[in-house]
């Protein structure tokens, strides 16, 4: 006699009036509870529908590996063990679930962003539609012009929606991509950093101005390494790393070259002085001579730092009075803005191209829109001016260098995530192409961090450095110091 639902002898028999069918008890009452009906006929049925049955209630066996204490044990261990897997089970979800809700979060966070700006550009133009009437046009005629607009400012005006366009577009291309981006080709682990014993150093500047202000580094046309750096004797070199030479020196500026910066494919090359000019400058001619191709006033008290628009066709600089938007392929300005916490030192755009990040003398990093110029948040980053300033290729993490170190932050949750020693005030921090790993140069030493590894030291040079940067695929470091007319190359192996 087995219970019709649970398959097994029942402690405590019931029989249907109904049906005839043989349950359990406890399991046929919570059925009738929940549904009213005959688990196997689904005819109607009631509680008072069952009929006890009277049997002889005898105590199950105790099942054999129940008998000793060595099977005792062995229960113990299995269902210990079955807990233990199903513990583990749950914190992977627990983990999926949580970085799900980070993505949401971020997404939830860029689309506030552009709904608020969409709102704003469509509300001052309906303001502007309303103020203007039929005036503009009587206005235009009596300045000369359709529309009362200078040409210079008409054709400054036309670009400057061609670049907005622009990177919206490239915005929408990078959100998409950056979410499974593929990690450049012979990237080293975090453990490989633990053998960057081999140094190659390259005299660049020159002796009588020896010192390197500033590094960058990109992937040539050909897949070489370009390392540009700027050095104190108003030169700017660009180095081919794979080569071990030098691919050109660039002159012109009067005083320091304090910030540069290099297009995607190393095509062009931007330079920003303490002369307060920015250059451009490209291969052109005959064997492809790099030379100076535009050049224009960016900041009284000098350029601090420059930054080129992931889509290429505007370049960002900073100074004392503010940061401006430039044309990457003229150098005509098309936007500036001036600083409103006192002088940038430090700026660099976003991945997505959507914002830009000030690091200010105030110790403040401010998060603008590129577009509405509104500031989406400032952060108290350090107590004194900031160095530098660096994001992860993801998006979501950026390093700030100051008085205290670097100090990492989560652009998510606006929230500071690591402090990083490097022995002093740090110079200059600079995140590989990947965002897996953070290069720290200071008035002590030189570092690299994983950011995998809960931002863990993975290497350390007892040498200071002014300024540093990763080759693309983080096969080396690139490093200058001030008061040392080299450049030098940290890597696994000589270069």
């Amino acid at each position: 006699m087995l219970c019709a639902i649970s398959g097994v002898v029942p402690e405590e028999p019931v029989v249907s009036t109904k049906s005839g069918h043989l349950f359990e008890k406890r399991l046929i009452e919570k059925y009738i509870q929940e549904h009213g009906k005959c688990p196997v006929t689904q005819h109607d049925l009631s509680s008072g529908d069952l009929l006890a049955v009277e049997t002889s209630r005898a105590v199950e066996p105790r099942p054999a590996a129940a008998a000793s204490f060595p099977g005792l044990l062995r229960l113990l261990a299995s269902e210990w063990d079955g807990l233990m897997v199903e513990t583990y089970e749950l914190r992977q979800q627990l983990d999926g679930a949580r970085q799900e809700l980070s993505h949401a979060l971020y997404q939830h966070d860029a689309a506030c962003r552009v709904i608020a700006r969409v709102t704003k550009e469509r509300d001052e133009a309906r303001a502007q539609a309303q103020a203007a009437g039929g005036g503009p046009a009587k206005r235009g005629a009596e300045a000369g012009g359709d529309d009362g607009e200078a040409p210079a400012a008409k054709r400054v005006r036309g670009r400057l929606a061609e670049v907005e366009a622009a990177v919206e577009a490239k915005a929408a291309e990078l959100q998409a991509w950056r979410k499974k981006r593929p990690l450049p080709e012979g990237l080293p682990d975090a453990e490989a950093f633990a053998g960057f014993d081999g140094e190659m150093a390259k005299p660049l500047h020159k002796t009588t101005a020896p010192g390197v202000r500033c590094v960058v580094c990109e992937a040539g046309a050909d897949g070489d390494a370009i390392t540009l750096s700027g050095g104190e004797d108003g030169q700017a070199v660009l180095f081919d790393a794979d080569a071990g030479k030098i691919a050109a020196t660039l002159k012109g500026h009067k005083g320091a070259v304090s910030a540069a910066a290099l297009s995607e494919g190393a095509a062009a090359a931007f330079t920003g002085g303490a002369d307060g000019t920015l250059r451009l400058w490209g291969a052109t001619g005959k064997g492809g001579k790099w030379k100076q191709v535009a050049s224009a006033s960016a900041h009284e008290g000098g350029v601090a730092a420059l930054s080129v628009h992931p889509c290429g066709e505007a370049v960002l600089s900073a100074g004392a009075d503010g940061w401006a938007l430039f044309d990457a392929k003229s150098l005509e300005e098309l936007k500036r803005v001036p600083s409103s916490g006192g002088a940038v030192t430090a700026a660099t755009f976003h991945p997505d191209g959507l914002l830009v990040l000030l690091g200010g003398a105030d110790g403040k990093l401010r998060i603008v829109e590129l577009k509405s110029l509104s500031e989406a948040a400032v952060l108290d980053a350090h107590d004194g001016a900031i160095s530098a300033v660096t994001v992860s290729a993801n998006g979501y993490h950026v390093a700030t260098a100051g008085p205290e170190g670097v100090k990492v932050w989560d652009l998510r949750k606006q929230k500071l995530v690591a402090t990083l020693d490097v022995g002093g005030a740090a110079s200059d921090a600079a995140f590989d192409k990947s965002g897996l790993f953070l290069a720290a140069a200071g008035t002590g030493t030189t570092k690299v961090f994983g950011a995998k590894k809960k931002w863990a030291e993975l290497k350390a040079w007892g040498t200071a450095a002014a300024a540093c940067a990763f080759h693309p695929a983080a096969r080396f470091l690139a490093c200058g110091a001030a008061g040392d007319r080299h450049l030098t190359l940290r890597s696994a192996v000589q270069q």
